[in-house]
C-alpha cells in the first residue's frame, strides 16, 4: 500500500518540480532512481515505458541547459562540470 502513495506523490511531486527552474537537477535525479526501480520492479513486458519518460525529460529543461549539453557532446567535452542554470 505505500508503494502505491509513494509512486502517486512521486509523480505528482515530479510534475511540479519540473516547472520549478531551481529543481532541474534534483528532479533528473529522483526520475531516473524512480523510473530504474520500476525497471526492475514491475518487468512485466512494458519495459520501454520508464526510457521513454527518461528521454522525453528534455522537454522540461531550461532551453541553454539543451544547447550546452549539444555542444559539449559535439564537443566531446561530455563530462564537463557546468552549471545547468544561467545566473544572470
Amino acid at each position: 500500500m505505500s508503494l502505491v502513495w509513494g509512486g502517486m506523490l512521486s509523480d505528482l511531486g515530479l510534475g511540479i518540480l519540473l516547472f520549478i527552474n531551481r529543481w532541474h537537477r534534483l528532479t533528473f535525479i529522483w526520475l531516473c532512481l524512480f523510473n530504474g526501480i520500476n525497471i526492475f520492479l514491475f518487468a512485466l513486458g512494458i519495459q520501454t515505458f520508464p526510457y521513454l519518460m527518461v528521454s522525453t525529460y528534455i522537454l522540461f529543461l531550461p532551453a541553454p541547459a539543451v544547447r550546452e549539453a549539444i555542444v559539449r557532446l559535439l564537443n566531446g567535452k561530455v563530462l564537463k562540470c557546468v552549471p545547468i542554470l544561467d545566473k544572470t
